[in-house]
Formats: structure tokens, sequence, C-alpha cells
């Protein structure tokens, strides 16, 4: 599926490690948009082979999002809980940035959020928290730059799929891309496009 259509030119395997350029995009109308939700749909089918049910999907959100071992994780978790009480962490704004300039999340920051020496930004499940993070941003603000890189992360998870574990990340994963398919739609709905 990755490289036949035209937005798959945002979509490339070897992301994180190189970046995708974001910068000059000829305008393809709604060609562009069935080519984005035929990718994005092909993304959720390969999501579903290593999953779960749409209640597991709601519980695994609901829950918690992915916690492994590394400090980026443990970042996202206490944001996760700041935006649950209606609370955006300044320190999101200031990470998207980072990744605007980047597009890698880092398992190890300081405290200006520049990556520390021995840090990796391979781990997608770094890349689907942040996901989390900023959908929940954009929902509470409604403010564009959480939009805009909602949507250049889930272009990494996308094109990453593939290597997604089973069981939690996946559904975490699922769930993102299906609510970027749903505020694409309503935006699309409303004429805004």
């Amino acid at each position: 599926m990755i490289g036949d259509n035209k937005y798959s030119r945002y979509i490339d395997t070897a992301t994180p490690k190189e970046k995708i350029n974001y910068s000059y995009s000829i305008y393809y109308g709604s060609k562009f948009y069935r080519d984005w939700e035929l990718t994005r749909n092909w993304a959720l089918s390969e999501l579903k082979q290593k999953k779960s049910t749409e209640f597991d999907l709601i519980n695994a959100v609901e829950t918690t999002i992915i916690v492994d071992s590394n400090e980026s994780a443990l970042l996202f978790s206490r944001w996760y809980d700041e935006l649950g009480k209606k609370k955006v962490p300044v320190d999101v704004l200031l990470l998207l940035k980072r990744f605007e300039v980047t597009k890698k999340i880092y398992n190890r920051y300081d405290e200006n959020f520049r990556p520390k020496a021995d840090a990796s930004f391979t781990n997608l499940n770094n890349y689907i928290n942040f996901s989390v993070i900023l959908l929940q941003a954009f929902q509470l603000t409604r403010l564009l730059p959480f939009l805009n890189g909602f949507l250049k992360v889930n272009d990494i998870i996308v094109s990453n799929v593939e290597s997604i574990q089973k069981g939690h990340s996946a559904k975490i994963a699922e769930y993102v891309l299906k609510r970027e398919i749903d505020l694409i739609k309503q935006i699309k709905s409303k004429g805004n496009v």
C-alpha cells in the first residue's frame, strides 16, 4: 500500500530515521483526501489484525497511555493526567515545536526538551503516546498547531504500522487513527477544507 498514491509522499517506512518533508505540496484537492483516507484505512486494517474490540479500544485509552521503561513515557503519562483535568501542560507546546523541527520523539530530554546525548528516537510507543497527547490538547483547545502535529505524528505511525507490536500499542494506535479520521470527516463536513 505504501507508495501507491499521492498522499503516500508523506508515508515512508524510513521514518522516523528520515524526516518527512512537508515544506511544499502540490494541491491535489479531493484526490488528496481520497488517497489520505485509503492510506489510513489500510493502516487500520493492519492494526485490526493485531488487536481487539471497540470495547477494548475505549478501555485501553481511558485507563492509560503506553508506559514502558523510558523517561518520555513517564512524561506523557503525567501530561495525560493533566489533560484529563482540562489543563494543557505548557511543555506540550514546547515538545511540539521541537518535533516540528526534527520530526522525532526521543525517549529522554533535558529540561529544555533537547534530546539527551544518549537518547533514542526509534520507540514507536513514544509517537503513539504523543499522538494521544496532541489529540487531547486539540480537543481541549481547538488550536490548529496541535491538530497539525497530530496529523504529522500519525503519518509516522502509519509509516511504521507493520512494526507496531500486538496488544496495547496496536489498540492505542488504532484509537488515534480512528479519531483522526473522525476529526477530518467532521472538518470536511463543515466545508472547512
